[in-house]
C-alpha cells in the first residue's frame, strides 16, 4: 500500500487603484486622483465613522491586479513538485446609477480590459482581452471572454459591502453562444445559472474592488481584517484581508481615510490518503 499526500499553498496579493473621472470623462483626467497631492489633516485621538460617499451619476475606474503563487507537492513513489505564478489585471468602468433611501448605491460595472500572464513550471501563457482571440482560445479562456465588456450591476452599501449582483443574464447568453454545445435555456434555467454565476464568481471579484469598512468608529492606526471562506473543489480556502488606517487626508474638499491593505492571503490545505494496491 502507498499513500499519496498533497499539500497546496496559495498566496494572492491584491492591488486596487482608483482612477477618478468626471462626468465628461477623458483619458487625460483618468489618473488625476493618483497624481494630485493629498493634504493631510489631523484629528488627534478623535474617532470617526467611515463610509462610502456615493453620488448619483459619479463615474470612476478601478484597476484590480492580483498576483498569485501556487506550489503543490505530491509524494508517492517519487516526489513531484509543481509551481505556478500568475499576474491577472482587470480594468473596471463604474457608474453610480441610483442611490436608495438606505444609502445603498446601484452601480453599473463593465470590465473593459482583462489580461494575465501565467508561468506553470516554465511554460508561459499570455492573454489580453483587447487583442484578436482565436476560436481555440475563446474556448480555453471562456470565463474571461464572458466577463469582458458585459455590463452587470452591483448594490453596494455605505460600508462597502456587496449586497447583491444583478443583470448577469447577458453573461449566460454570451456563455451559451460561445459553447460548442448550445442549449435552449428556459427563463427559469437562465435565471438559476445567472444567480449561480453572480454568487460564485462575480460577487467575489466585485467585493475586491470595494473595501469593507468597519461598522465601529476608528482612529489613526486602527486595524481590522475580513475573512472570506470559500470552497475550491476538495479544498477549503480562507481569504484573509487586513486593513489599517494610516492617515486622514482631503480629496476634493472631502475628508478621507487613507487605508493600507496588507497582502490578502488565501491558504488552503488539502490532504488525500488514497490507497493504491
Amino acid at each position: 500500500k502507498k499513500r499519496v499526500y498533497m499539500k497546496n499553498f496559495l498566496i494572492i496579493i491584491l492591488i486596487v487603484s482608483l482612477f477618478a473621472c468626471s462626468k465628461n470623462e477623458n483619458k487625460n483626467e483618468s489618473n488625476k486622483l493618483q497624481s494630485e497631492s493629498l493634504e493631510k489633516i489631523s484629528i488627534g485621538n478623535e474617532k470617526v465613522s467611515l463610509a462610502y460617499k456615493f453620488s448619483k451619476g459619479d463615474k470612476f475606474k478601478y484597476s484590480l491586479t492580483t498576483k498569485s503563487q501556487n506550489e503543490e507537492i505530491v509524494v508517492a513513489d517519487s516526489t513531484m513538485k509543481s509551481k505556478a505564478d500568475q499576474t491577472l489585471k482587470y480594468l473596471f468602468d463604474c457608474e453610480v446609477i441610483d442611490i436608495d433611501e438606505d444609502k445603498i448605491a446601484e452601480i453599473s460595472l463593465v470590465v473593459s480590459s482583462i489580461n494575465f500572464d501565467i508561468d506553470i513550471n516554465g511554460q508561459k501563457i499570455h492573454f489580453d482581452s483587447n487583442q484578436k482571440i482565436s476560436e481555440e482560445d475563446k474556448q480555453k479562456f471562456m470565463e474571461y471572454i464572458v466577463l469582458h465588456n458585459t455590463p452587470f450591476r452591483a448594490r453596494i452599501n455605505k460600508h462597502g459591502e456587496v449586497i447583491e449582483i444583478t443583470r448577469v443574464e447577458k453573461m449566460i447568453d454570451k456563455m451559451n453562444s460561445l459553447s460548442q454545445q448550445k442549449q435552449n435555456l428556459t427563463t427559469e434555467q437562465k435565471s438559476a445559472l445567472a444567480k449561480q454565476l453572480a454568487e460564485s464568481a462575480i460577487r467575489p471579484i466585485t467585493q475586491m474592488l470595494f473595501r469593507e469598512l468597519p461598522h465601529q468608529e476608528v482612529a489613526k492606526d486602527s486595524s481590522w481584517e475580513k475573512r472570506f471562506p470559500q470552497p475550491l473543489g476538495t479544498m477549503t480556502m480562507e481569504n484573509i484581508a487586513k486593513f489599517t488606517v494610516v492617515d486622514f487626508v482631503k480629496v476634493n474638499g472631502n475628508k478621507t481615510a487613507k487605508i493600507s491593505n496588507q497582502n490578502m492571503e488565501i491558504i488552503c490545505l488539502r490532504k488525500r490518503n488514497p490507497e493504491i494496491l
